[in-house]
């Protein structure tokens, strides 16, 4: 599926863009229910599901889908499951 990233400015009127990836799917979407599913960019997850729209399977910039950033939590992450120096 092809969605709309949206860039830092237009995510950040809502949503913290250091912490957050905004985008949104005229179909084919995510819905309500999908919270905690991966943002999987070229193989790689880059976002997991953290504020999806009520209406399933669209999203637009004024309601965007937004996915928690994955890379800025790595060090947390590492930290909390034991993997950092």
């Amino acid at each position: 599926m092809k969605v709309e990233i949206y860039d830092d400015k237009t995510c950040g009127k809502k949503f913290d863009p250091v912490h957050h990836i905004c985008f949104g799917a005229p179909v084919g979407g995510a819905c309500n229910g999908d919270s905690g599913t991966a943002l999987v960019v070229d193989g790689v997850q880059v976002g997991i599901a953290s504020f999806i729209t009520d209406a399933c399977g669209t999203a637009n910039k004024q309601h965007p889908n937004v996915y928690s950033r994955i890379s800025t939590y790595h060090k947390w992450i590492s930290e909390i499951a034991g993997l950092s120096d």
